[in-house]
């Protein structure tokens, strides 16, 4: 949960700076995009989805969650640190790298990390593809429409999405999680300044699959704030049980995916 140093983030930016990232990212080969590959074989893969209040994009901006990506790839997932394009666009392209992604690994385990606005972004991927595995919504807004007026950065960056015409309550993971069949882990830290802790507990009682992880305070950097090591690796390591659950349940119904594939594939013309 740590941010990387100076000079390893450096070199992050760097080669995030110099990823080909010109162009609509839903245009993009799978390529665009910060990944870190694990050693060995791969168990899966996890989108990693960053914040910014929808409109902090581009290398800077990723270069923030690649950290993540590595963390990931050191517990044997590929980590795919994944860009947008800002506001309204930010997530029609989060869903279209994921139907890429999934084209290409039908059946493999695929799950979404995301922190903050990149939390909201991966809960709605859950929400509108069944077929995303599982979700870890770190310090994520669920409920934009209901947005407390103390909190006022986030509420102008919803102010904006909904003069872009974009609708709040459909883009509020919180009032669809009936929607939400895969489980969920929510993290947060109770002293969060930008996104309130309340943003966790609410699609916690809602979702059907779901597990909050309260941070505490300390000197770890973090999304929106420092928390303590221990609260820090006991979120880490939620994740990965969550990781591992994903990828038992995708087992069990991979025969079941192959046996529909069979039946209906149709004849081979040899012996029409």
């Amino acid at each position: 949960m740590s941010s990387p140093g100076p000079l390893r983030a450096a070199a992050v930016l760097l080669a995030c700076l110099v990823a080909p990232l010109a162009g609509p990212p839903a245009a993009q080969a799978l390529s665009w995009a910060g990944v870190a590959r694990p050693a060995g074989a791969r168990a899966g893969t996890v989108l990693v989805v960053h914040g910014g209040a929808w409109w902090l994009v581009g290398p800077r901006a990723t270069a923030s969650t690649m950290h993540v990506a590595e963390r990931y790839a050191a517990a044997g997932w590929e980590g795919h640190n994944v860009d947008y394009r800002a506001w309204e666009r930010s997530y029609p392209d989060v869903r279209a790298y994921y139907d890429a992604l999934r084209r290409r690994r039908p059946d493999e385990t695929i799950c979404a990390y995301g922190a903050s606005a990149g939390g909201q972004l991966a809960l709605m991927l859950a929400a509108d593809r069944p077929s995303l595995d599982c979700v870890v919504a770190d310090s994520a807004p669920t409920d934009l429409v209901a947005w407390p007026a103390a909190y006022g950065g986030v509420r102008d960056a919803t102010a904006e999405l909904a003069a872009r015409r974009v609708s709040l309550r459909r883009w509020s993971p919180a009032r669809r999680a009936e929607e939400i069949g895969r489980p969920v882990v929510l993290v947060h830290d109770p002293a969060d300044p930008v996104v309130p802790y309340e943003q966790s507990v609410r699609p916690r009682r809602r979702l059907p699959d779901a597990r909050l992880v309260t941070l505490c305070a300390g000197t770890v950097a973090h999304v929106h704030t420092n928390v303590g090591a221990g609260c820090a690796a006991r979120a880490h390591a939620a994740e990965l049980r969550l990781l591992g659950r994903a990828a038992r349940l995708r087992s069990r119904s991979r025969p079941a995916r192959a046996s529909r594939r069979t039946r209906s594939r149709p004849p081979s013309r040899r012996w029409r």
